[in-house]
């Protein structure tokens, strides 16, 4: 079994366990915050195009897994394709969501490959959303992919916005099942990581906001994610009690403890 973790594949066999169901340890600690993860989501008609961009996903992402060693790989690459769709993005913002990690994680798989199936349009989307250097150190990767940000469309700020909240709820699962030593695998603090996630969703809503749902549910899920990490970091029942703090506290409160 093969799981990509921040853009490395792995066998399971580092997870040291075998792959087990999460538990409710955090989920039952953020209550009502956790519904904000989506579950099943709705049948859709594809368009062609879309319905092929997710047909080569699930074909080339066939065998890998996410974080948690458990889910799909492809789920991640539905879960981007579909809320993109649902919130009423054309074929080519589809498609290129459904295919936005293939360039860098699939061997062999470029852009004017990509181009040359999907058209220019797709091409260059998925080309935003995509990292320049992936194999670059943490902090490296973290700094031009924030500087590239700043720069990319409305349209591929959509498909970051979808990316990146699948990838926080990818960290909740897998922190369930591999506890803290997942962030020593991911290359960064529960702490860096939380600033980097904070970072990236004020770069994505800071100009033209994503549609809706997609803005709605990325302003729950960075909620969600804040409490459960600040609650690794600091003291739990300050993070989670009923006068718990809100999530706007929690950013200024992790930006001090970094600089610190």
């Amino acid at each position: 079994m093969k799981v990509c973790l921040d853009r490395k594949i792995y066998t399971n066999s580092i997870l040291n366990h075998p792959p087990k169901p999460p538990s409710k340890i955090f989920t039952n600690r953020l209550g009502a915050d956790s519904t904000c993860f989506s579950a099943n989501l709705t049948k859709i008609n594809y368009t062609k195009t879309e319905q092929k961009a997710c047909n080569l996903a699930k074909t080339l992402f066939e065998g890998m897994y996410r974080k948690d060693g458990v889910t799909p790989y492809f789920n991640h690459c539905e879960f981007v394709g579909k809320k993109l769709k649902e919130a009423g993005y054309d074929e080519h913002v589809v498609a290129a969501g459904f295919l936005h990690d293939v360039v860098e994680d699939i061997e062999g798989w470029n852009l004017p490959r990509i181009e040359k199936l999907f058209g220019k349009k797709v091409a260059h989307l998925v080309e935003e959303v995509s990292h320049k250097n992936p194999n670059a150190d943490w902090d490296t990767k973290l700094k031009n992919y924030v500087k590239h940000l700043k720069t990319i469309s409305p349209e591929g700020r959509a498909i970051a916005a979808c990316d990146k909240m699948a990838s926080l709820q990818d960290d909740i699962r897998a922190f369930a099942i591999e506890g803290p030593k997942l962030f020593d695998k991911l290359g960064a603090t529960p702490a860096k990581q939380l600033l980097k996630h904070i970072t990236i969703y004020e770069i994505i809503m800071s100009k033209k906001a994503p549609k809706e749902p997609i803005a709605r549910e990325y302003k729950q899920n960075i909620a969600t994610y804040s409490k459960f990490t600040a609650a690794i970091i600091f003291d739990p029942k300050k993070i989670l009690s009923k006068n718990s703090l809100k999530t706007n506290q929690i950013f200024t409160l992790i930006r001090k403890y970094t600089k610190s």
